[in-house]
């Protein structure tokens, strides 16, 4: 197995400093004012290039670095590749003003998390503790016993890392991608055999990898190879294989459903997508608890709650905390992250981050039965959306049928 040092396990310290870089002096005057925002838990630390940022690494303990992507000499992409290979514990935050999907993919090759310019300063801030708060579930001793075993959590398989790496070269194409996924033929039928079926929901059929990246885009191709990979690296560790078939469906049939109502409400192309993507990982987590024997009744418990109590109670940690953990490792965007990780837990979820999660969180409980589903009709109001719930369902209905 692929054991990559980009991914080393990431736990709470006691005191958490923030980094922040950037060329431009105002910015890194609102920077400083975040302080009060953060909290006493937090240090505050500053540089204005990249060569300054390693320096002030070199002298002082530094868990989260956050950087603008655009500044001279040192760019922002090259300080958190120098960060990452010296630094690794460091989470590593990109600021950019950019936000086509090619852009943030590659930008995801070197940062755990992607925020578009203008960041508000409290959802910066908000983020900032919620990657903290993770990291401190993370510290606890069983999740640490769980997570820390040699074969505990796949590593990125080898073709992800060379695509994330073509990702970063400005004259990559969708055939230099497809060369790399089409020198694993095994993955190349697998992911064929994912958006051809019925539960993807295409109405063209695929026929080769370059079609596939023209069609669905890297951004959903990159999540799929992940999921694919999880699935195989769990599920000869399981004694109940039919958990995990039942946790794919799931996957699938909840990705379908977000972008189903995603493009009901005229979300863009690539807005759409990330509902896809958000709906395929968001129990991801549970692929990695499913290899654990404790976690064979897990199948049991009547409702969410019941099987976050199960997951705390028997395992020390919840899918959600491991979701949100790897997939932010893995490099995913935000709002995929915040939906694994807030998905059981809606009251949680900033305002500034109900897309992705307000989709999925109604595409796996609208067509349950009234004794079965936990859509929570206050979110929806909160999130503006009570009123298309009928619509939601009827459009969802037709599809199943």
């Amino acid at each position: 197995m692929l054991k990559s040092k980009r991914f080393a396990p990431i736990f709470q310290q006691m005191q958490t400093c923030v980094l922040f870089v950037d060329d431009e002096p105002l910015i890194l005057s609102l920077y400083e004012a975040l302080s009060p925002d953060l909290g006493p838990n937090f240090s505050v630390r500053t540089a204005r290039d990249g060569m300054e940022a390693l320096r002030v690494m070199d002298q002082t303990e530094v868990q989260i670095v956050v950087s603008d992507l655009e500044m001279p000499e040192m760019p922002g992409g090259e300080l958190l590749t120098h960060v990452e290979k010296k630094y690794p514990d460091a989470m590593r935050v990109v600021i950019s003003g950019y936000d086509d999907e090619l852009h943030v993919a590659r930008c995801l090759t070197f940062g755990h998390r992607y925020l578009r310019k203008p960041v508000e300063p409290e959802a910066l801030a908000e983020t900032l503790k919620r990657l903290c708060k993770l990291r401190a579930t993370l510290a606890d001793e069983k999740s640490k016993a769980l997570l820390s075993s040699s074969d505990a959590l796949p590593s990125p398989p080898e073709t992800y890392l060379c695509l994330s790496d073509a990702l970063q070269r400005d004259e990559s194409s969708t055939r230099v991608f497809a060369e790399i996924i089409e020198s694993d033929p095994v993955l190349s039928a697998n992911l064929l055999e994912v958006v051809n079926s019925t539960a993807f929901g295409l109405s063209v059929q695929i026929d080769n990898i370059q079609e596939l990246f023209e069609v669905i885009g890297v951004h959903v191709a990159r999540s799929l190879i992940l999921s694919l990979h999880t699935k195989d690296f769990f599920q000869p560790r399981t004694r109940n294989r039919a958990l995990f078939d039942e946790l794919w469906e799931h996957a699938l049939e909840t990705a379908a459903r977000s972008r189903k109502l995603a493009s009901l409400e005229r979300l863009s192309f690539r807005e759409c997508q990330t509902c896809y993507v958000a709906g395929l990982l968001h129990d991801i987590g549970q692929f990695v608890l499913a290899a654990q024997v404790n976690y064979a009744n897990a199948g049991e418990c009547p409702n969410r709650q019941a099987l976050l109590k199960f997951e705390q109670e028997k395992l020390g940690i919840t899918h959600s905390a491991i979701g949100a953990y790897l997939l932010g490792l893995w490099g995913l965007p935000e709002p995929v992250v915040i939906t694994a990780e807030l998905h059981h837990t809606l009251e949680a979820v900033p305002t500034h981050a109900y897309n992705p999660i307000i989709y999925v969180h109604a595409a796996e409980n609208i067509l349950k039965s009234s004794q079965s589903s936990e859509l929570d009709l206050n979110f929806l109001r909160k999130a503006g959306k009570a009123e298309r719930f009928a619509v939601w369902r009827e459009a969802l209905a037709q599809t199943r049928s």
